[in-house]
């Protein structure tokens, strides 16, 4: 994917595609390869309260797929009443 440089005040910035599932406000590491070849590492992603807690109480699952609020919430009132069980 090609991805074109433009100015902001004082700085230069790329804007990141939505399918790389990169969040706002995600903190980067930009690194410098070579002349041509910048290298990002994700150094702490940016997660909902919601998302914290499921991690919390489930376990952990990955929430990387397209979940609806409604659902979400239906997993948390389940974990919430079942928490030793498996989903």
């Amino acid at each position: 994917m090609i991805q074109k440089a433009f100015k902001i005040g004082n700085s230069t910035a790329v804007t990141i595609p939505k399918k790389t599932n990169i969040k706002p406000g995600t903190k980067l590491k930009v690194s410098k390869v070579t002349k041509k070849q910048l290298v990002y590492d994700i150094l702490e992603e940016n997660t909902t309260e919601i998302e914290n807690y499921i991690r919390d109480v489930s376990g952990g699952f990955d929430l990387s797929d397209k979940i609806n609020q409604e659902d979400l919430m239906k997993q948390i009132t389940y974990l919430e009443k079942h928490p030793y069980e498996k989903l």
